[in-house]
């Protein structure tokens, strides 16, 4: 089975990495979680045409890698909760951000 090139490979990957930055930019969960499956609407197209080419057990097998899912996101959390404690010590013990990392990340990021 070939899948059409397309840069949607590393989509889901980036819905999740824009969640965990939200988060490190002190944007709580509830709201991270809220708009995280809004990336799948940015992507129906490009799905669409990776998933029409294949059979329905192709379609069953590649859909929830496509997908930008709450209980994905649901799984990373409870990940680093386990492996880190927090999300706070995740960013300093995981990435290896510091506080002054952190801060100039906010300021760059967030405005007034």
């Amino acid at each position: 089975m070939e899948i059409p090139h397309s840069g949607y490979r590393a989509a889901p990957l980036r819905a999740a990495a824009a969640a965990a930055l939200l988060t490190a930019l002190g944007v709580d969960r509830e709201t991270v979680m809220r708009d995280y499956p809004a990336a799948n609407q940015c992507r129906a197209k490009e799905a669409g045409a990776i998933l029409a080419p294949l059979s329905p057990h192709g379609v069953a097998v590649l859909r929830p890698v496509l997908e930008a899912r709450p209980e994905f996101l649901n799984a990373s959390f409870a990940e680093v909760a386990d492996r880190y404690g927090t999300f706070g010590n995740y960013l300093r013990k995981g990435p290896g951000l510091d506080d002054r990392a952190l801060t100039g990340l906010r300021k760059t990021m967030l405005t007034e």
